[in-house]
């Protein structure tokens, strides 16, 4: 019985570790085609964002391609930077064309086709700039219309950027596409050969016999790792008449065949074999704005990941057999021995979960096993007490009372977020020196976690100086508004009193932003190492007011949708701005916050109330009017900074669509 279920469990664990290797097989080999696919995304890339600069600078009126003597430079300047163009061309609607191709040798040469005359060629050597032309030769026989190519015809049928399909370049005899975009009248487009794309997939180092290779949706290949011929008599050969037998298996592939005759080929493995020998190999579709998708493939035998485990399955055989039967006969003997001390270690669990972290009871451990667990126990205590420093308490005693074990994701939910740092952090830091910049740190931010769960918020993270807070989970939190308020009021009145400032003790200006909003609260990171957080659209917007306090010399910037959950008449706000945040489209009003309502003085209510009227001014487009009432707070930092915006407004009144509102360009 005990040989049996020795081998019994050595099968299994062999059967498993198969089945995993082989799993995780298939996700390297997906894994691979993705690297090729973006490879494949980022060798393309240069050209569609150089024709769409392009068409920017005709459309700003910076170039006009009309002027073939002006737009000359401008295509070999881009050429000469992007080596990835074979050619960068402008086709103009009444049949003028003008190309600056590169050489196999590494010369710009340009090609300029006038209808009725034919073309006259400029050429350079190697490495010659715009003016150093070599020889002109014209060729009054070249009749080459742009107009009647299919890159000029899809451009302007679909009336923005578009690939062409896969062929092969007439001149140079190579594979490659062509992307153009309409330019008011005519088509710019830029030539990509497809030669390095083998030199990507040549790279990939995935097993000993693995082979990748790029199919178009016609089943034509275009790119292999074995470095093979793609052309015959000029015209690509076909994926499934490969002379690499794993490449013409996999392209004979119903999926792959299906993805020929018209279906989509999601992401997948598949299973087929090559003379008897089982492999494995992954799809990957890849679109790159063609009229279909390409194909990205990878292939293995299996044989190159299940080798050394069949070696390792030979010695675990003999090992696992002799290991299962000590065990057997040491664990009927200690059986008894561990009986009479289980409820010590069940009543230590219990004390655990509980997080009752003091020392436990060692006296119901009767032998040293046992007494190691023990002290296992009271060693995950220590460790616990540390790590209760570095985690929510609340959302850890949360998930124990509830018996919810963390798991990635988390629920929508309305909380009020805080963002803060330090200002100057990095010109305190150089000048205490990192041992004293840490002993001042930990005093402002412990002030700053004991203010923030003072007032039931929790802290999230922090990072260097930066700390993230949130107030409404992981338990809610009624008037969450309102905490957070207060929370940055008392953070503001203590930062003064933690220390007398000197030059050693720094006073550590704090920035700090508020925002509302419904976001994913949970658990976030890897299986293996969460966080416990809040991911969304208005985390980020509070990130971007903490940072807006920079340009607008303010200490604490509030969102509208936290001031409409204040409690009326419980704080004082000013209006500041409205603004769409860096990354943001739809506009927030922001508020800073000055303090509780009755702490305030009239002075201050005054200064307030100029400061808004002369923004409703601002806002009406009287800037002039604006601009004298803001004269009279020179000390004022925004009052100062939507000063220079009113003269600048006045000097260069902004157009009709103008609606008031400030876009900002840093976060």
């Amino acid at each position: 019985m005990v040989l049996l279920t020795a081998g019994s469990i050595i099968w299994g664990t062999y059967v498993r570790s198969r089945d995993t290797i082989l799993i995780n097989s298939e996700e390297l080999i997906l894994q691979a085609a993705r690297e090729s696919q973006e490879r494949v995304l980022a060798y393309l890339e240069p050209a569609a964002r150089t024709v769409r600069q392009l068409n920017r600078l005709h459309v700003q009126s910076s170039v006009d391609l009309d002027d073939f003597a002006a737009a000359e430079g401008i295509l070999f300047a881009l050429q000469h930077a992007q080596p990835e163009i074979s050619m960068l061309g402008y086709g103009a609607e009444d049949g003028r064309f003008l190309m600056v191709e590169r050489t196999t040798e590494g010369a710009l040469w340009t090609k300029e086709v006038s209808p009725g005359t034919g073309a006259i060629w400029r050429l350079r050597a190697p490495s010659g700039g715009l003016a150093d032309v070599t020889a002109i030769e014209p060729d009054p026989t070249d009749a080459y219309d742009p107009r009647i190519r299919p890159w000029y015809q899809g451009a302007r049928a679909a009336e923005g950027l578009i690939w062409t399909d896969v062929y092969v370049f007439w001149s140079r005899k190579e594979p490659g596409i062509t992307v153009a975009v309409p330019v008011d009248d005519g088509v710019v487009s830029a030539d990509v050969r497809l030669r390095e794309l083998s030199g990507f997939l040549e790279s990939l180092d995935l097993s000993d016999h693995s082979v990748a290779f790029i199919m178009d949706y016609r089943g034509r290949l275009i790119a292999t790792s074995e470095g093979e011929a793609l052309l015959t008599d000029r015209a690509l050969i076909a994926a499934a008449a490969s002379v690499t037998p794993s490449i013409a298996a996999l392209a004979a592939a119903p999926s792959v065949q299906a993805f020929v005759s018209g279906s989509d080929a999601p992401s997948q493995t598949v299973r087929f074999s090559v003379d008897d020998a089982p492999h494995i190999g992954g799809l990957i579709p890849l679109s790159i704005g063609s009229e279909r998708e390409w194909l990205v493939g990878v292939t293995a035998p299996e044989s190159d990941f299940l080798g050394a485990l069949h070696d390792a399955n030979r010695r675990n055989a003999i090992i696992g057999a002799i290991l299962m039967l000590a065990a057997l006969i040491l664990s009927r003997i200690l059986a008894r021995w561990i009986a009479g001390t289980l409820q010590v270690l069940v009543i230590e669990s219990a004390r655990v979960r509980a997080l009752q972290l003091d020392r436990g009871d060692r006296a119901g451990a009767r032998f040293r096993e046992v007494a190691d667990v023990i002290d296992a126990f009271e060693d995950m205590k220590t460790g616990l007490r540390a790590f209760q420093r570095y985690l929510p308490i609340k959302l850890v005693r949360v998930l124990l009372e509830e018996q919810i074990e963390p798991r990635l994701g988390g629920v929508e939910r309305q909380i009020s977020l805080y963002f803060s740092d330090v200002g100057g952090f990095t010109t305190i830091s150089e000048r205490l020196g990192p041992l004293r910049m840490a002993e001042r740190l930990g005093d402002y931010l412990g002030m700053l976690s004991t203010t923030i769960q003072e007032s039931d918020g929790t802290v999230v993270q922090f990072v260097g100086d930066e700390v993230m807070a949130m107030w409404g989970a992981p338990l809610p939190v009624p008037d969450h508004a309102d905490r957070v308020c207060e929370a940055a009021l008392t953070v503001q009145e203590r930062i003064p009193d933690l220390w007398e400032v000197d030059e050693s003790h720094p006073l550590m200006h704090t920035r700090i932003g508020l925002h509302t909003a419904t976001v994913v609260v949970g658990h976030f990171g890897a299986r293996d190492r969460m966080y416990y957080g809040a991911i969304g659209d208005g985390v980020n917007l509070a990130s971007r007011l903490e940072s807006a306090n920079k340009q607008y010399g303010t200490k604490i910037l509030v969102s509208d949708a936290t001031r409409a959950l204040v409690t009326p008449d419980a704080f004082v706000f000013r209006l500041i701005d409205r603004i769409i945040a860096k990354g943001k489209r739809e506009p927030t009003t922001i508020y800073e916050l000055i303090g509780r309502h009755g702490q305030i003085s009239s002075t201050d209510r005054a200064k307030i109330e100029r400061y808004e009227a002369a923004f409703a001014d601002y806002q009406a487009r009287r800037f002039t009017d604006a601009a004298a009432q803001l004269a009279e707070h020179p000390d004022d930092p925004p009052a100062v900074m939507l000063r220079k915006r009113c003269q600048h407004y006045s000097e260069h009144p902004p157009d009709e669509e103008w609606d008031g509102v400030y876009v900002m360009v840093t976060k």
